[in-house]
């Protein structure tokens, strides 16, 4: 059994050199942070650390890293965890989580939480599943690159898969689709299960039009619409002749409030027009109109 209190760091110093700190009938407890270091495709590194909690505050591994570990916090990365092989992360007790938004995993990762342990991932590049099994909610993101499943993936809770820095659509249901720059979300492997629904999230819609072209052509159509409901009242249900103004104002209102982004610029103002005609009241005293009847 290792037992450390502090933090603990393994090195090796030649290429494909592996370490191993995984005995079956060893219990080993690293308390503190973990610092890995290996150099070679076959430089792999096990650790098992019994019910402690794994957190790796530094790993550059060649080969594969393998991590395990029974503890309810379970697994987590405080710094970069560089892996040029395949990533292999387990909680196997107490409904152990795996929390690691800090990865550079070149080749696939595998994910296997127990009970209703959740897991949340993000990697630098693309993310290739190998055959994953999560007792909680699954939370992955790629930075960029593909997302796609080389083995089954089979989830309880519910799966939210983020593809880009920039997600601007979430699509629930959905298994595959592919972003504005052309990278792609496949997760096609037989038997899948999300059993917790599905829900990918990508940049795949342009943000609104900063000049508003399309809220002006609304506003142009329904101008429009207003213009013929005037013109043609008596066309339309005579039952209907009598629309005021207000249910006009409150139809834009409604329309207006509907947009994007509502902007009241409505403004109701009276103005003669130059082919109407102005009475105006004159008032005469008395004396004068006297006058005027006598001439």
């Amino acid at each position: 059994n290792l037992t450390i209190g502090g933090a603990s760091s393994f090195n090796t110093s030649s290429t494909n050199e592996t370490i191993t700190l995984s005995d079956v009938s060893s219990t080993n407890a690293f308390t503190g942070a973990l610092t890995l270091s290996s150099t070679g495709a076959n430089a792999h590194v096990v650790i098992d650390n019994g019910t402690t909690a794994i957190d790796i505050a530094s790993a550059s591994v060649g080969g594969n890293l393998t991590l395990t570990s029974g503890a309810a916090a379970g697994i987590t990365d405080s710094g970069t965890v560089t892996v040029d092989g395949n990533l292999i992360a387990t909680t196997d007790a107490n409904s152990g989580i795996i929390n690691m938004d800090n990865l550079a995993v070149d080749g696939s990762i595998s994910l296997t939480t127990h009970g209703t342990g959740n897991a949340t991932i993000v990697n630098d590049a693309g993310l290739d599943f190998a055959a994953s099994t999560i007792g909680g909610a699954l939370n992955a993101t790629a930075t960029t690159l593909n997302i796609s499943d080389s083995g089954t993936l089979t989830v309880t809770g519910t799966t939210i898969i983020t593809l880009g820095t920039n997600p601007i659509l979430s699509v629930s249901g959905a298994t595959s689709a592919t972003d504005l720059d052309g990278f792609t979300i496949t997760l096609d492997t037989t038997n899948n299960l999300f059993a917790g629904g599905i829900t990918l999230r990508y940049k795949n819609v342009l943000p609104p039009d900063d000049n508003s072209d399309m809220d002006l052509v609304r506003q142009m159509v329904f101008a429009e619409l207003v213009r013929g409901l005037y013109t043609n009242l008596k066309n339309i249900h005579g039952a209907y002749e009598d629309i005021s103004g207000y249910d006009i104002r409150r139809m834009y209102e409604l329309f207006v409030n509907s947009m994007p982004n509502p902007k009241k610029e409505f403004k109701e103002f009276k103005k003669n027009l130059s082919n109407e005609f102005i009475i105006r009241k004159k008032k005469e005293s008395i004396a004068e109109e006297n006058e005027n009847n006598e001439l």
